[in-house]
């Protein structure tokens, strides 16, 4: 009940996020992320949820947070996929 305590918020985040209530979602992760800036893994699942909203601006930029922060290789691995799936879709379908 304490909104200061950040892995609640991790945990309603990513739970709203699987469930696809992806503007709850945003809203945990971003007071998660506020909370615990040096968290890859909150803006990885941020960045995914904006995509979801096709906020793909903001899922770039949360993905590029989240890499600045030095993650584990696994996770450094999935970032740079959801980053190309961005540029590909920024490229079109015709390209």
């Amino acid at each position: 009940l304490n909104p200061s305590m950040v892995n609640a918020h991790i945990y309603a985040g990513t739970m709203c996020y699987q469930l696809r209530y992806l503007r709850r979602a945003i809203y945990h992760l971003e007071n998660a992320n506020f909370l615990s800036p040096d968290n890859p893994d909150v803006l990885y699942v941020l960045g995914k949820a904006n995509m979801g909203l096709f906020e793909y601006g903001q899922a770039e930029n949360n993905f590029n947070e989240a890499l600045k922060l030095n993650p584990p290789e696994e996770m450094k691995n999935l970032i740079n996929e959801q980053l190309k799936y961005l540029d590909a879709i920024k490229g079109g379908v015709g390209q």
